[in-house]
């Protein structure tokens, strides 16, 4: 047995392109992004407190070329939002933050001025 690796599948009939991205761990310049996403959900889960305690959280990276690495915990015996609906809560909190709220910021300080 050898090890190979898929650059390229095409579907016969016309189908859609398939490819398979080569993924390293570690960056040209040394440094590691999975280690980075291991230490950003550290510093997540370090916010829970007793008062507060943490149900989940996710860390998401995205690649120029598109691709993604994701992880994830989440306490289902402690989570407020259901397992089915926590990707459509996620998306609506990111659409929410990153584009709704700054868009409304932007079209209030467009529409109004600061007055003293």
């Amino acid at each position: 047995m050898f090890a190979a690796r898929i650059g390229r599948i095409r579907m016969k009939s016309g189908g859609a392109d398939i490819r398979v991205l080569d993924r390293k761990a570690t960056h040209p310049e040394g440094e590691n992004w999975q280690g980075k996403m291991v230490e950003n959900a550290k510093a997540i889960a370090d916010m829970s407190t007793d008062q507060q305690p943490l149900a989940g959280y996710l860390t998401l990276g995205i690649f120029a070329d598109g691709s993604t690495a994701m992880g994830f915990r989440y306490d289902m015996d402690n989570c407020a939002i259901p397992r089915a609906l926590l990707p459509s809560w996620v998306a609506e909190v990111l659409r929410r933050d990153l584009l709704t709220a700054p868009e409304a910021e932007r079209m209030f300080d467009d529409k109004f001025q600061w007055v003293e």
